[in-house]
C-alpha cells in the first residue's frame, strides 16, 4: 500500500512539472531566451569600435612596409617610371580595397549573414525563425503530449510514460533553441572580433588572415542559412504531428512526436556545420554525414530517455524524503476514525509541498555546486544527481505513510 501511494505520489508530481512546464508563460520563456541573443548582439556591437581603433594602427604599418618592399624592389631592378606608375595604382587598389573592407565591416558582415538567412526564409517559405519561438513550439508540443493523462491510478504506466515523453520533447527542443542561440552568437562574435583579423589586410604576406576572417563569416552567414531552412520546415513538420496527438493519445502518435523532434535536434546539430565546412574548405562524405546524423539521433533519444527516468527518480526520492519528515513531525495518527481521515488530508498537503520544495532546493544546490568546480556534477544528469542528494538525506527504511 505504501508504494502505491508513493508511486501515484511521485506520478502527480512529474505529472504538474511537466505540465507546468509546459502551460507556463510562454512569451516570458520565448522573451528570455531571444533575450539572450539581443544582449550579446549588443555587447559585439560595442567591441567594433575598440577593435577597429587597434586594427587601423596594425593595418598602416603593413601598408607601409608593402609599400617600403615594392619601392626597393623596384630600385634595384632600376624599373622605369611605367613601372612605378603601375606598382603604385597596383598598391593604391590593394590597400584600399582592404581598407574599405576594414572600416565598413561592421556594416558589411551582417548584411552578408542576415542576406543569407532571408534567402533560407524564402526558400522555406516561413518567418525567420528565433530560439524562443523554437522554444515556444517545444512548451506546445510538451503541452499536447501531457494533456491525455488520465490521473488515474490504474493508467500508472501510460501516464508516466506520456509525461517522460512530454519532458523528452521539451529538452529536445530546448536544445534545438540552444543551437540556434550558438550559431547567431557565433555570429556576432565573428564579425565583432574579424575587425581585428582585418588589420592584416595591409600587406600581401599577412592578408591571408584577412580573406579567411571574410570566408569564415560567410560560413557562418551560410550556416544560418542552411539552419532557417532546417528549422523551418522541420518545425511545420512537427507541429502537424502535434495536431495529430492533440487529437489521438495513442502510443504510435506520441512515439512519432518524440522521434521527430529527435530528427529534427539532429539535422539542426548536423547540417549547419556541414555546409559550414563547404565553405571554409573542409572535406565531407553524404555516408559520414549521414550516419552522423543517426548516431546524433539516437544519443538523443538515449540521452532523452535517461533525463526522463531521471527525472521520475528525484520526484520519487522527493515523496520518500517528504513523507519521512512528515511523519517525524505529525507524530503517529490518532485512534478514532474521524481523526484518522483529518490526519491523513494533513499528512497528504504536507508531503506534496515538503517535495515541491525538495526538488527546488535540490536543484539550486546542484547548480551551486557546479558553479563552484564540485567534482561530483561532471557525471550523471541533473536530475539523478538531485536524487542521490536527497536520497542521501533520509534514514531508511522511510516510515510508511497513514
Amino acid at each position: 500500500m505504501r508504494r502505491l501511494v508513493l508511486s501515484v505520489l511521485a506520478l502527480v508530481l512529474l505529472s504538474g512539472v511537466c505540465a507546468g512546464i509546459a502551460v507556463a508563460q510562454v512569451p516570458s520563456g520565448a522573451a528570455a531566451i531571444n533575450g539572450i541573443v539581443s544582449t550579446y548582439q549588443a555587447a559585439t556591437t560595442g567591441w567594433q569600435g575598440t577593435l577597429l581603433s587597434d586594427a587601423l594602427p596594425l593595418f598602416w604599418a603593413l601598408a607601409g612596409i608593402e609599400f617600403a618592399f615594392a619601392g626597393i624592389k623596384l630600385v634595384l631592378k632600376q624599373a622605369d617610371f611605367g613601372e612605378f606608375v603601375a606598382e603604385v595604382v597596383q598598391q593604391i587598389l590593394f590597400i584600399g580595397l582592404f581598407y574599405a573592407i576594414l572600416t565598413n565591416f561592421a556594416a558589411w558582415g551582417p548584411d552578408i549573414t542576415n542576406s543569407l538567412r532571408q534567402a533560407g526564409q524564402t526558400a522555406s517559405g516561413s518567418s525567420i525563425v528565433l530560439p524562443g519561438d523554437v522554444f515556444q513550439s517545444g512548451q506546445n508540443l510538451a503541452s499536447a503530449v501531457v494533456s491525455h493523462m488520465s490521473w488515474w491510478p490504474a493508467n500508472y504506466g501510460a501516464d508516466v510514460g506520456l509525461a517522460v515523453s512530454g519532458l523528452v520533447v521539451l529538452i529536445v527542443f530546448a536544445l534545438i533553441a540552444a543551437f540556434m542561440v550558438l550559431i547567431l552568437v557565433e555570429s556576432y562574435i565573428a564579425i565583432a572580433a574579424g575587425i581585428l583579423f582585418l588589420g592584416f589586410g595591409g600587406s600581401r604576406w599577412t592578408n591571408q588572415y584577412a580573406l579567411r576572417t571574410i570566408s569564415y563569416v560567410v560560413s557562418v552567414g551560410a550556416k544560418l542559412f542552411m539552419m532557417q531552412l532546417v528549422v523551418g520546415l522541420g518545425q511545420t513538420i512537427v507541429m502537424n504531428y502535434a495536431r495529430q496527438a492533440e487529437v489521438a493519445s495513442t502510443n504510435t502518435a506520441v512515439f512519432t512526436v518524440v522521434g521527430a523532434s529527435v530528427v529534427l535536434l539532429a539535422l539542426v546539430k548536423i547540417l549547419p556545420d556541414m555546409v559550414q565546412g563547404m565553405i571554409n574548405g573542409a572535406s565531407f562524405q553524404t555516408g559520414s554525414a549521414l550516419g552522423g546524423a543517426v548516431a546524433g539521433a539516437v544519443a538523443g533519444a538515449a540521452t532523452g530517455g535517461a533525463v526522463g527516468l531521471g527525472a521520475t527518480s528525484a520526484v520519487k526520492e522527493a515523496g520518500l524524503l517528504a513523507s519521512q519528515q512528515a511523519g517525524e513531525r505529525m507524530g503517529p495518527a490518532p485512534a478514532s476514525a474521524g481523526g484518522r481521515i483529518g490526519y491523513g488530508m494533513r499528512y497528504g498537503m504536507r508531503v506534496v509541498s515538503a517535495a515541491g520544495a525538495h526538488l527546488g532546493g535540490a536543484a539550486l544546490a546542484d547548480v551551486r555546486n557546479r558553479l563552484e568546480g564540485d567534482p561530483t556534477t561532471r557525471s550523471g544528469y541533473t536530475f539523478g544527481r538531485m536524487a542521490r542528494m536527497m536520497r542521501s538525506q533520509r534514514t531508511e527504511p522511510p516510515p510508511s505513510p497513514p
